[in-house]
């Protein structure tokens, strides 16, 4: 018996298989396909939208309002009133003018509303007078300082300076000869050189 079922469900496979296979299958008159079982549970799990609101016609009264619903854009700015996130922010703090907050400028200014009072001219009092005298002597020095620091030297100076750099290089010029004459003299002639150099030097000093 258990045979006999392997071969029938064998040849039904075998069947099923050509039929699959075929380009244009013929499938049999009395082959009995079975239909699925209905499941219940389908419906439960399709979830519909829910239907829009109905509009506010009555928004206080303005047009903005129902035309922005209508056409799904939000209402305009202006119309929103402010949100606790603006309402909570600080507000800037004014930059602080440091001519006005300092104390020589207060003095000053208390100063002038003093003499302005009285009557008294500013600009002819014997103590503004000196200062002004001051100021104009220290603008004075420190002009002639700087000229002076830019001439340090004078035409004495560089003359001299030349007339040095001329002795420097006269006396390399000797030395130089004169070691070139001593390296095939004797040592007695080599030392009487030496002497002989470092007198003229001396008398140079002393002149």
């Amino acid at each position: 018996m258990l045979f006999l079922l392997q071969e029938e469900k064998e040849k039904k496979i075998r069947h099923f298989e050509d039929m699959q296979n075929s380009f244009y299958p013929n499938y049999p008159k009395n082959i009995e396909i079975p239909e699925p079982a209905p499941d219940y549970n389908e419906d439960e799990g399709e979830s519909f939208p829910p239907p829009p609101p109905p509009l506010d016609v009555e928004d206080n009264g303005n047009k903005d309002s129902l035309e922005s619903k209508l056409n799904g854009h939000p209402p305009s700015a202006a119309m929103k009133p402010p949100s606790e996130d603006e309402t909570a922010q600080i507000p800037p703090k004014k930059i602080a003018n440091p001519c006005l907050q300092s104390r020589e400028r207060q003095a000053l200014h208390k100063e002038l509303l003093l003499n302005y009072r009285r009557g008294v001219n500013v600009l002819q009092k014997p103590e503004l007078n000196k200062i002004l005298e001051k100021r104009k002597e220290t603008q004075r020095h420190k002009e002639w300082e700087d000229q002076h620091q830019c001439n340090k030297r004078t035409s004495l100076e560089l003359k001299l300076e030349e007339r040095a750099n001329k002795m420097k290089e006269e006396e390399s010029q000797r030395m130089k000869s004169i070691s070139e004459k001593s390296e095939n003299a004797p040592e007695y002639l080599k030392m009487h050189a030496r002497i002989t150099h470092k007198a003229e030097n001396k008398n140079k000093n002393v002149t």
